[in-house]
């Protein structure tokens, strides 16, 4: 009896070792960290470190076994969930749905190792360990081959409040089945409660199903949207360079009275009056070049079309470009980007007052970071709280671009100068 006890305590040593690691593991997979790989690592090994000590201390405390069990799951929770939620770069929204979600995998994991230990062997404790060990490892992997780029794609995408919807849901389906699992577990099993279960991970999965399909459609609509406005630029682009061109012809049509007047003034002697001809014949032809503003095409369709916005409203444009040719951003993403940055630009300007407006542009890429900087004229009073509501529809366009390369995004406001500070990822794998 003993040695049968000794066992069992050694099943269980190893059986906490293994549920660390792979709770380490499942953050690895499932937290968008913030930090490197390197630094995420070490913060796994602390999580594993801190979950196994403080499980141990407790174990070896004289508190009864079953509030002992409750205290060691509620500590190593807390680790756990402080340490997802510290990494991660995500929404609190999204870091709740993604945490919910993994609980609710967890606890299937928990009711299957108890039903098949009970079904094979009797409810043999350290049968139902191992084969819970064995299931959460078989669930990693899964999700890190088969799920994982897809749910990291769909986490990035901006749907405002429904992700608090989404989350609720997630956390209703968490509490739901593990009802289920404890009630099951307490009446050993019952084909009746093994019916429940099945049953309810069916509407779990057509749950999940409905969420990602849902998700899925607004990320194309919104991909739509983004398509659309690259349309909307290329086509303004294109009236402005026909523009030019038809300037160009009435240039060159009147270009033999011009010779012919040229010709007068240096035949009579008349420097003064052939010079300040010239120099009014060379900025007509000035107004018909079509500057590049970048070797990148997106960038010089959109900066070009805002350029001309802002001086009809009289608003001074300098533009800075020095991202070369290959920015490594998508084309539709760029484009979105920018234009809703001139666009809350533009609106800034006009909505300050002001008769001296300005609209500046830097960007420039180094060591795989696409950086951008827009500063504008805007209300001497105006803070970030209180900017008019476009401008919150398309700084909330901008933070979803942003998050796609998985970048940074400051913006402030100070003496009636508005700043957004963008930097993008431009050097890692991003989802088509």
């Amino acid at each position: 009896m003993m040695q049968t006890g000794l066992t069992g305590g050694w099943h269980r040593l190893f059986g906490l070792i293994f549920l660390f690691v792979l709770h380490a593991i499942a953050l690895m997979l499932v937290c968008r960290s913030r930090y490197s790989r390197r630094i995420t690592g070490w913060f796994c090994v602390g999580e594993m470190a801190a979950q196994f000590i403080f499980t141990i201390l407790i174990l070896i405390t004289s508190i009864p076994y079953p509030a002992k069990t409750a205290l060691a799951f509620i500590v190593t929770l807390g680790i756990f969930v402080a340490n997802f939620l510290f990494l991660s770069r995500d929404s609190l929204p999204v870091n709740l749905f993604a945490l919910f979600t993994y609980a609710l995998a967890f606890m299937v994991v928990l009711y299957l190792a108890g039903m098949l230990s009970f079904w094979l062997v009797g409810g043999s404790e350290v049968i139902a360990l191992w084969i819970r060990t064995l299931l959460h490892a078989l669930l990693l992997v899964f999700y890190g081959v088969c799920l994982r780029e897809r749910f990291d794609v769909l986490r990035q995408e901006d749907i405002s409040g429904s992700w608090w919807w989404i989350c609720l849901l997630s956390f209703m389906f968490m509490g739901y089945v593990s009802y289920i699992g404890v009630r099951a577990q307490g009446r050993m099993f019952r084909q009746m409660d093994v019916i429940h279960f099945l049953f309810l991970i069916i509407m779990v999965l057509v749950g999940y199903v409905v969420i990602f399909h849902t998700i899925y459609y607004m990320r194309r609509n919104a991909r739509n949207s983004q398509i659309e406005m690259q349309q909307e630029i290329v086509f303004e682009k294109m009236e402005i360079m026909q523009q030019l061109q038809e300037e160009t012809k009435r240039i060159r049509h009147d270009i033999r009275h011009h010779i012919m007047n040229i010709s007068e003034y240096a035949r009579n002697g008349e420097n003064k009056a052939l010079l300040r001809y010239l120099g009014e014949y060379s900025r007509e032809i000035d107004k018909t070049e079509f500057p590049c503003i970048s070797t990148d095409p997106a960038i010089d369709n959109v900066l070009s079309v805002y350029a001309k916005r802002a001086a009809q409203h009289g608003i001074r444009t300098d533009f800075q470009v020095s991202a070369g040719q290959d920015t490594g951003v998508r084309e539709v993403d760029m484009v979105a980007l920018l234009a809703n940055l001139m666009e809350n630009a533009i609106h800034g300007c006009l909505d300050s007052g002001r008769e001296d407006m300005f609209l500046k542009v830097q960007m420039k890429k180094r060591a795989g970071k696409l950086s951008i900087l827009v500063r504008n004229t805007c209300d001497e009073g105006m803070s970030i709280a209180d900017r008019p509501p476009a401008a919150g529809i398309g700084l909330s366009s901008i933070r979803r671009s942003v998050s796609r390369y998985d970048g940074d995004m400051d913006v402030r406001s100070s003496q009636g100068v508005f700043e957004s500070r963008i930097i993008l990822n431009v050097e890692r794998n991003h989802p088509s």
